[in-house]
């Protein structure tokens, strides 16, 4: 073997010297999560709300720190403790979990529609010597479906929407305990009642399947990256003239209620009547928002009621033409809802109660007094994508 074929020189290095790279769970700011796998288990609180009435404390166990109000997440169990301080002549000790939802719309009366409920039976006294407990544990799986018309549905999360001081539409859970204590040890058909109620929240959790792109711009994204954008369009007429209206949006279409969702909005106008159309040198107002539809119905009575949970900003871009010689107007923005911590994910429980969210364009054009409008149906979720549950 000639000294040209003679194989490299290798070092040897001990183990211990070759360092290793580190690792975190999160993405540096150089760095962007690929794939992300959700948690197999939820992680519970480590505190707890307690609520005291006339000598009975309910205290409920796995809440948030410094959280006044408790929550049950999905698939998690209600766990806590009933404190008595005097158990004498104590008779029963019941635990009932409720959920309801009912409204009361503006053309109908009012409707309700039972979740959940769960009874309990803490302690009762067997007529034995026998003195009830100062300290009863507890520890219930909270459901996550319910039944209606025979029909199963996944359980909806706490919610309220009020449209005045007399009609809203709500779905509520609470926890009650009710402790029975006869009069008189003699006189046990002689009773008193002690209640301690607590409201809680359900809020069953979501995300996306997979994050938006880094860079909004679909000028900048289009052509390179064409998968992630969808376009909805539609013919609109304006003085009786074909507007055509494309929305172009992230393809996947479910954003958690936190993020921005961006778009591009096109209106393609025939090259000879964009003066007709509009006024000189002026664009169309063009109005982009969220919109929730909400539908209830209970027997042969519906309650229908929209709400808008947020504008979206708009940024004019410069006018273009196409190959068919049309002029093509162009915005792009986000929209965003305005409140965010009080907005559920969208669910829908069948004909009990659906929330339908979309993606309204709205063109307001001064000699006209309909607006073309063009929506696109959306799934709105309570976390973001790569947050743990």
């Amino acid at each position: 073997m000639s000294g040209s074929d003679q194989l490299p020189l290798y070092s040897s290095l001990r183990p211990s010297s070759i360092s290793c790279p580190t690792y975190s769970p999160r993405p540096g700011m150089d760095e962007r999560t690929l794939q992300h796998s959700r948690p197999h288990m939820q992680t519970l609180g480590t505190g707890m709300c307690v609520k005291s009435v006339g000598g009975t404390t309910l205290v409920l166990l796995d809440q948030e720190e410094n959280v006044g109000h408790p929550r049950i997440d999905e698939g998690c169990s209600i766990r806590g403790v009933v404190i008595l301080e005097n158990t004498e002549n104590v008779l029963s000790v019941v635990l009932k979990v409720d959920g309801l939802l009912e409204t009361l719309p503006f053309p109908a009366s009012y409707m309700t529609v039972p979740l959940v409920s769960i009874t309990n039976e803490l302690y009762r006294n067997d007529g034995q010597s026998t003195t009830c407990p100062s300290s009863l544990s507890f520890s219930h799986p909270f459901p996550s479906q319910f039944q209606y018309q025979q029909e199963i549905h996944s359980l909806p999360p706490t919610f309220h929407v009020a449209f005045n001081s007399l009609h809203f539409i709500k779905c509520a859970y609470q926890i009650t305990v009710t402790v029975v204590s006869a009069l008189h040890r003699r006189a046990s058909f002689l009773t008193k009642s002690n209640q301690v109620c607590f409201e809680f929240t359900y809020r069953p959790r979501s995300r996306p399947s997979q994050p938006l792109l880094l860079n909004p711009s679909l000028v900048e994204t289009v052509k390179s990256c064409p998968e992630e954008w969808v376009q909805c369009s539609q013919i609109v007429s304006i003085s009786s003239l074909p507007v055509w209206c494309d929305l172009f949006l992230p393809s996947i279409l479910v954003f958690c209620v936190k993020d921005p969702i961006p778009f591009h909005l096109q209106l393609s106008v025939p090259d000879g009547a964009r003066q007709q159309l509009f006024r000189p040198n002026a664009h169309p107002l063009v109005k982009v928002h969220l919109l929730r539809k909400l539908e209830m119905n209970v027997g042969d009575r519906q309650a229908h009621r929209d709400i808008v949970l947020g504008e979206a900003t708009l940024q004019r871009l410069p006018s273009a033409r196409n190959e068919d010689t049309q002029v093509v107007l162009g915005w792009e923005g986000e929209a965003r809802c305005r409140d965010p911590d009080s907005v559920v994910g969208t669910f829908s429980c069948g004909n009990a109660l659906s929330l339908t969210d979309l993606i309204v364009v709205e063109i307001f054009l001064p000699h006209e007094t309909r607006r073309p409008s063009l929506t696109v149906p959306i799934k709105l979720t309570t976390q973001r994508w790569d947050s743990y549950f």
